[in-house]
């Protein structure tokens, strides 16, 4: 009888509590004929994820463990991780760099990094971003980009209002959901249209968003929807006519990637994984600085040239469809034999 090669993922699964879907999750959707998959942890509790993961680190039959890493204490977790799967198991340790701020971090914790780095048979990235930053020290590490499932996201150019703008994230400063707000305020003194739809969960700034929304005036121009299902944000990405996005720090941008796939033109921070992915003026308008003059140009010039933001549309489209399951599939499964 064939037996399914068992495979442990190792991560911070609270995606499907926050509205979107994990990546691991729909790896296993795609490749659960072909290998048994256990995804850990799902918990909130940071102990109790921290606990799930070290028992299923140290007895989970698994003969590959996969393991997101990302900065801060999710860093730790993976450390402490693959500590334990070594003491005991003889399993190929597979090493996933997520994070965005993972290449600040590293000049922070070295020792940790190689230690952690030399427990792994391969470590892969969906950054060629963090692929760059960390040539020097690690050139094994390989590309692997995250895929978009482009059915779930097809192409729609019609039926959308112009001036709506949609951001989103969660409600955390490494995302500036307050600098969406203050553009969308600068835009509305020469666009009264101007609105923003904001979708996300709360990380600690809604409230202080809320209220910054408020003092400016446009707290009627701003929609604060929450968390939404990731099945559902097709309809937003159909129905909006600009996609912001404000972030800090980026590795990949499975977001910008669902909104390229969808048709709406993106508007974003050239930071991280970006500026590798996405071209300015070409595939996407790219703020150059942090501040709200910067992204305010990049939507008054598709605002007030529909030629370029249908010709950013379409190529666009045909960028990300090199980040379709089809492409990726083979990637993965090498990594996985």
């Amino acid at each position: 009888m064939y037996s399914r090669t068992k495979i442990l993922f190792i991560g911070n699964y609270l995606a499907g509590n926050k509205g979107t879907t994990a990546l691991a999750s729909r790896l296993k959707e795609k490749l659960h004929n072909e290998y048994s998959i256990t995804l850990i942890s799902t918990q909130k509790n940071k102990l109790l994820r921290l606990i799930s993961m070290l028992i299923h680190s140290l007895f989970h039959p698994a003969q590959i463990m996969v393991v997101d890493v990302f900065s801060g204490k999710a860093f730790l977790f993976a450390l402490w991780c693959t500590q334990a799967s070594s003491w005991f198991k003889k399993r190929k340790i597979i090493l996933v760099l997520r994070g965005g701020k993972l290449a600040e971090h590293y000049a922070e914790r070295k020792h940790d990094f190689q230690k952690l780095l030399k427990r792994a048979h391969k470590v892969v990235t969906p950054s060629l971003f963090l692929q760059q930053e960390f040539s020097a020290s690690f050139p094994t590490i390989s590309y692997l980009p995250n895929f978009v499932n482009l059915e779930q996201f097809p192409f729609q150019r019609e039926g959308r209002n112009k001036y709506q703008i949609l951001w989103v994230r969660s409600f955390a400063s490494i995302y500036q959901p307050q600098l969406a707000i203050q553009i969308v305020h600068a835009l509305h003194k020469k666009f009264p249209e101007a609105s923003l739809t904001m979708i996300g969960p709360d990380d600690g700034l809604l409230e202080s968003s809320k209220q910054l929304a408020t003092s400016l005036k446009i707290i009627h121009r701003i929609q604060f929807v929450g968390p939404v299902n990731h099945s559902q944000l097709a309809a937003y990405y159909h129905r909006h006519g600009i996609y912001l996005n404000t972030t800090q720090y980026e590795s990949f941008g499975n977001a910008l990637m669902e909104a390229a796939s969808s048709g709406i033109p993106i508007v974003s921070s050239a930071v991280g994984e970006i500026p590798f992915l996405w071209k300015h003026k070409l595939t996407a308008m790219l703020a150059q600085q942090q501040e709200t003059s910067a992204f305010v140009n990049c939507i008054e010039a598709l605002w007030q040239d529909t030629r370029l933001t249908e010709a950013i549309c379409i190529a666009a489209r045909k960028r990300s469809e090199a980040f379709s399951w089809e492409h990726v599939e083979p990637m993965w499964k090498a990594l996985l034999s």
